[in-house]
C-alpha cells in the first residue's frame, strides 16, 4: 500500500527530471558541435578559395574545441546510458548522438585538410584560378547542408532530413566534375595541382557524406526507422502513421 502514497513517486519524478537535464545539455553539446563543425569548413574554404591565412589558421586551431566537446559527449552518453536506464525512445536518442557526434568529428577533420592544403602553398593560390568557380558553388552547396545538419539537431525534421539525399547527390556530380577536369589530358597545370584538386574534390564529397549520415540518424531518431524505410512508408495515406511522426518529433523539439 505504501507503493501508492503520494510520495513514492518523487524519487522516479527526481530521477526522470535529472534525466532530461542531462540529456538537454548532451543535446547542447551536439548543437554545439555542428555549429562548429560547418564554421571551420567555411573558414577552410574561405582560405582555399581566397588565399586567406588567417581563415585557414581558424579552421585548424578550431579543431582542438571539437574535440574536447567529443570527448565530453561520450562521457555523457556513457554516464545516460550506464545509469539512467532510458526508455525507447531516449535511447534511440542517445544511441544517435553517439554517432552523429562521430560524424561532427569528421567532418572537423575534412575541414582541418582542406585547411592545411590552403596553408601549404600560401600566398600562392593553392589550386587553378579556373576551378575557383566550381570550388565556390562545392563549398555553398556544403555548407548549406551543413546548415541542414544543424538545424537538424536543433529541431528535428524527417522530411528535411531525407532531402539531403538530393543534395548529396549534387555535391557528387560537382566534386565528379572537377575530379575529371584535373585529370583530364587537357589539364595544363601541374601534377601537385591535379592531385590536391583531387584531394579537395575528395574531402568536400565526404563532408556531405556525413551531413547525409547525421540527418539519417535523425531519421532513426525520431521515427524508429531507418531512412531506407522511412522513405518507403512516408508516402503511404495512413493518418495515424503520420501522426505517430510528428508527435514523435515535437518530443525532440528542445526546450525553451
Amino acid at each position: 500500500m505504501a507503493d501508492n502514497a503520494p510520495g513514492s513517486a518523487r524519487p522516479q519524478i527526481k530521477l526522470r527530471t535529472a534525466f532530461r537535464q542531462r540529456l538537454q545539455a548532451y543535446t547542447d553539446d551536439i548543437l554545439t558541435m555542428s555549429e562548429l563543425a560547418r564554421n571551420h569548413m567555411v573558414h577552410a574554404a574561405h582560405a582555399l578559395i581566397n588565399q586567406d591565412l588567417e581563415a585557414a589558421e581558424e579552421a585548424l586551431s578550431g579543431i582542438d574545441q571539437l574535440c574536447e566537446i567529443h570527448a565530453r559527449c561520450e562521457d555523457r552518453a556513457m554516464a545516460l546510458l550506464a545509469r539512467q536506464s532510458p526508455v525507447a525512445t531516449d535511447l534511440r536518442q542517445v544511441v544517435s548522438y553517439l554517432h552523429i557526434e562521430g560524424d561532427l568529428t569528421r567532418m572537423g577533420n575534412l575541414a582541418r585538410l582542406v585547411a592545411t592544403i590552403a596553408r601549404q602553398h600560401h600566398p600562392a593560390p593553392a589550386l587553378p584560378a579556373e576551378v575557383g568557380p566550381a570550388l565556390v558553388d562545392i563549398a555553398e552547396a556544403t555548407n548549406a547542408m551543413a546548415e541542414v545538419a544543424v538545424q537538424l539537431i536543433e529541431s528535428p525534421d524527417v522530411e528535411a532530413a531525407l532531402l539531403l539525399r538530393d543534395a548529396d547527390a549534387r555535391v557528387d556530380t560537382m566534386t565528379r566534375e572537377l575530379t575529371a577536369n584535373a585529370s583530364s589530358a587537357d589539364w595544363e597545370h601541374s601534377n601537385r595541382e591535379a592531385v590536391d584538386c583531387a584531394l579537395v574534390a575528395r574531402y568536400f564529397e565526404r563532408y556531405a557524406d556525413h551531413c547525409v549520415r547525421i540527418g539519417e540518424r535523425v531519421i532513426f531518431m525520431v521515427t524508429g526507422s531507418h531512412a531506407d524505410e522511412y522513405a518507403t512508408y512516408r508516402d503511404l495515406d495512413d493518418e495515424e502513421q503520420a501522426e505517430r511522426i510528428a508527435e514523435s518529433q515535437r518530443r525532440f523539439t528542445p526546450r525553451a
